[in-house]
């Protein structure tokens, strides 16, 4: 199941969100996923709940961070924990695209696409860490994420940017 519906206004068709660190994009082209090796077909990620890709404005990749959903009693919380091998204050955008429906769920948060898609809007942001405070994200250490042991109630991480 993805989580996350959002239409375009007057329109059945549903707005899907993808980040990227390249500004100024018309069109987003399939690319090889380098999170994780053994996908071998270049695919666009693109997710319905934009503030889960907003945490793919920064140049992604394992060491970098740690992306963690929490849902407690019906409440959703998401905290991207960092490291300082990001730059944060790179500009990045965060993209949106009509869903065509020929995309597949990879997690509950993203849909991959094997073809280019069409930007239909671009939000511009000075930098990483701007889009992640203008979107709400919960920004913790990537440490901290890593040593959090789940028990059922949805956490409360110290704010990485304090």
């Amino acid at each position: 199941m993805i989580y996350g519906n959002y239409f375009l206004e007057d329109s059945n068709k549903r707005i899907l969100y993808h980040a990227s660190p390249v500004q100024g994009l018309k069109e987003i082209e399939p690319r090889r996923d380098h999170i994780n090796p053994k996908v071998k077909q270049a695919c666009v990620y693109a997710s319905p709940n934009k503030d889960y890709a907003a945490c793919f404005g920064g140049r992604w990749h394992d060491d970098i961070g740690t992306l963690s959903v929490f849902t407690s009693n019906g409440k959703r919380k998401l905290y991207f924990g960092l490291t300082d091998k990001i730059d944060i204050t790179k500009p990045c955008s965060l993209y949106e695209i009509i869903d065509d429906g020929t995309g597949l769920a990879v997690n509950n948060y993203e849909i991959a696409f094997t073809h280019s898609m069409k930007v239909h809007k671009e939000t511009k942001y000075k930098s990483f860490k701007d889009m992640l405070i203008k979107n709400n994200i919960n920004v913790t250490s990537k440490e901290e994420m890593d040593n959090f042991k789940f028990t059922g109630e949805v956490p409360n991480f110290n704010n990485y940017f304090d």
